[in-house]
């Protein structure tokens, strides 16, 4: 019989919290970097958009 995917989650959660903390600020990291490499690339396009058209 297979075990219940939600009891394995639980299991699995509370096992790896701490792994799943550190991963959490990670995704916290890479957003903001992307977010602000996104920023960049409209400010750095915007102008050249403006040139072109």
């Amino acid at each position: 019989m297979a075990e219940d995917p939600r009891l394995a989650y639980k299991k699995q959660n509370s096992n790896n919290s701490e792994i799943q903390q550190k991963s959490h600020s990670w995704a916290w990291i890479v957003g903001i970097v992307l977010l602000v490499i996104g920023i960049g690339c409209v400010l750095v396009f915007l102008p050249l958009l403006k040139i072109i058209f």
